[in-house]
This record gives structure tokens, sequence and C-alpha cells, in this order.
């Protein structure tokens, strides 16, 4: 006598059916699994850590026979240039191996899609925003000298500084040839703050700039609002596009492997100390000579 399941049924003549289509069961299951994935990529509480950051997919595994072989990097940054994202999770990342023998190895999380597309005085185009899981594991100061102003030559505080600097040439330096093709450059309207009297405790203005090929969040980008930075609508007329990353809107993800690292916002108040993002996940300010806090190198691809 035939035996059958109880997703099966046998009909009169002894044929047994199945109640269930396998493909479909499969197909559903597939989707239940990304929709999982997704939902703890976004709450901060991802399947897989490193030092204390949830990760997504692997975009070089998950996506490898459409990568095929073609540099992940590149695959990703034609992917953004097109503005197709389909597919694409926050969280899910890829492996910047660095020409540095000391550090070898960053895994860089998609941060955002078309974070700043369409704004600038020069519109930007299409572009997928990167962040690195971890810190880079050495400390640099955001002001060798001190100082959270700009100067007469450049007069926006971040331009102006040593890390901008650090990250647009040591840090850049480091990178493969072929993630620093996929660097986009944008055009933000972020705060100046310098004047020929004498140094500034908040800022005085905004202007249309180049953010750079490797950059500083900023705080509004972090946290979503302005917290120790000058008020967006006070005397100083400071403006900017910055909105915040979603991969940083559950308030958990700032946290980057446990250490203090630096925003790119001038604190108000204050003509020295600059916007940071603790080991403990809150907003705080520094001293921008404090020689104990850790850059997070950023990008836009496209």
């Amino acid at each position: 006598m035939a035996t059958y399941d109880l997703h099966q049924f046998k009909d009169q003549e002894g044929n047994i059916y199945n109640f269930t289509d396998d493909d479909a069961q499969a197909t559903a299951d597939a989707a239940s699994d990304n929709a999982e994935a997704t939902r703890r990529t976004a709450n901060g509480i991802g399947l897989t850590y490193a030092t204390y950051v949830p990760l997504g997919r692997n975009l070089a595994t998950v996506f490898a026979s459409e990568i095929g072989s073609t540099d992940p990097i590149t695959w990703l940054k034609n992917r953004a240039a097109a503005g197709n994202f389909e597919g694409l999770q926050i969280g899910d990342y890829l492996t910047c191996t660095l020409n540095n023998t000391a550090h070898t190895a960053m895994n860089y999380q998609i941060a955002g899609f078309d974070q700043y597309y369409g704004v600038g005085d020069t519109i930007n185009g299409h572009m997928i925003t990167l962040v690195p899981a971890i810190v880079y594991p050495e400390n640099v100061k955001y002001n060798d000298a001190g100082g959270n102003n700009g100067t007469a030559d450049e007069t926006s505080p971040w331009l102006a500084s040593d890390l901008y600097d650090w990250m647009n040439t040591t840090f850049y330096n480091y990178l493969p040839a072929a993630w620093k093709s996929a660097l986009k450059d944008i055009r933000i309207y972020n705060p100046i703050r310098h004047s020929a009297s004498g140094t500034l405790t908040d800022d005085n203005g905004g202007k249309w700039m180049n953010l750079g090929k490797v950059w500083a969040p900023s705080e509004i980008e972090v946290w979503g609002s302005v917290r120790l930075g000058t008020p967006h609508n006070g005397e100083t007329l400071m403006a900017n596009t910055d909105r915040q990353l979603p991969i940083f809107a559950n308030g958990r993800t700032p946290i980057r492997s446990r250490h203090t690292w630096w925003e790119r916002c001038s604190a108000s108040g204050s003509s020295s100390h600059v916007g940071t993002c603790t080991n403990g996940g809150f907003s705080n300010c520094n001293s921008a000579s404090n020689d104990g806090i850790r850059p997070l190198p950023c990008f836009h691809i496209g």
C-alpha cells in the first residue's frame, strides 16, 4: 500500500499528489529570508558581527554571476551611475583590500541610495554611499594645531582641516586603483566659519563646495538633525544640503567598532571643538587636536 505525507493526497486510483508547489514555496521562503535580513540590518541586529558592527550580505558572493570577471567595486559603481539599485540592501558590503601592510582590509557597507541625487549648483548624478563597518584603526587629529575655523584661503572648516587632507591624500593612496576610479566627488552646500577679525565660535554662512572623494560624515548625516553645531536658521544663516544616511537612522549603527570617530561638524559656541560619535554611540564634541580619535573614511560612488 502506498504511503504519503501530510502535504500530499491520494486519489481513488492510488495516485499521490502534492498539495504544495515546491518551486513556489522555495520562492516564498527566499523572499521571507530576504525581508528578515533587511529588517535585521535596518535595526542593527545583524546575524554576523565584526567588532560589534552588524553586516549585511557580501555583494561579491550574492551577485557573483552578474559581476563575473569585473572588479566588484567597478560593477557596483556602474550600478550606481545607472541608478540601478535592484536587489541591493542597506548594510550589504564589499571588502576593500588596502595598499597598507599595517591594515589590509575594510568592509564597506551600503549606507544610502541617491543621497544627494539631483541637488547642487552643478547637479549631482546617481550615487551609492558607502561607509566602513569599522573605523580606520589608527588615531588621526582633526587639526594638528587645534581650532575649528576655516582660513582666508579656505573658509570651510572641513576643507581646511588636516583630517580632510589625510583622507584625500594618505588614505586615498591606500585604495586600490579600481576603488579610486569608483569614487564620486559631489557638490554640497555646507557651512563656512571664518572672519578676518578673529576666530569665530559659530558658523557665519555657507557655500557650495566639492565634498572630497573621501569624507567624514556630518552630524546631520549621522543623527538626522543638528546636535552640537550651529543651528540651521540662526543669525549666522548656516545652511546645508545634508540629510540622514539610512544606515544610521536606527540610532545604534553609528557605533563603528566601539571607538570614538570624527564628524565634519564644528561645534557651536567653541573655536576649538569638532563633533564626534562616541564609542558608546552618542553625539559629542572634542578638541580638534585630540589625538585619541579615529577617522571614518566614507565614499559616494557612481
